[in-house]
């Protein structure tokens, strides 16, 4: 008996481990129906993102669909940081042909007051997007990247589940 507890890894309290812990998830995400506004009068021919688009107006786009991955550590018990990625699935816009799609790559900062087994928490997004589109979409151009920034609030049940509008 001595010998096995001699060797046996001592676990954290939950306490222990809601004091700093490393945070990794992966979510599904969805994207409401929106509309996207082509117009060649912002910027100039060769600038603007949409410049290859002969139509301008506003078109109606489909609702989206993503899978994210994030990674990182709380700092103390309450403030986190990490990276994290998200793929987005292609999406369309009504009376246009093709499809375009965006990932965006972000640093994260989370802030959860009360972690325990149900917590709110807040959190930041921070990064680039970048822009892609099918051949029927983009034409001939290439497309490019923005800032993106997301802010958010959320409820952790059990640190293993979350659920969050950003």
């Amino acid at each position: 008996m001595e010998f096995e507890d001699a060797y046996r890894i001592p676990s954290k309290s939950p306490e222990a481990r809601r004091e700093s812990s490393f945070i990794l998830a992966v979510s599904l995400g969805y994207d409401l129906p929106g509309s996207l506004t082509i117009d060649h009068s912002v910027g100039t021919e060769s600038s603007s993102m949409f410049s290859y688009v002969s139509d301008e107006g506003t078109f109606d786009t489909g609702p989206g669909f993503q899978v994210s991955l994030e990674g990182g550590l709380y700092l103390c018990r309450w403030f986190g940081l990490g990276v994290g990625v998200s793929y987005q699935f292609p999406r369309t816009l009504a009376d246009y042909k093709g499809s375009f799609r965006f990932l965006p790559i972000y640093a994260f900062a989370r802030i959860q007051p009360i972690r325990g087994d149900i917590g709110g928490f807040l959190v930041f997004h921070g990064g680039v997007n970048l822009f892609y589109g099918d051949s029927d979409f983009k034409g001939e151009s290439s497309l490019g990247w923005d800032l993106y920034w997301a802010l958010g609030a959320g409820v952790s049940i059990y640190e293993n589940f979350q659920i969050y509008v950003l």
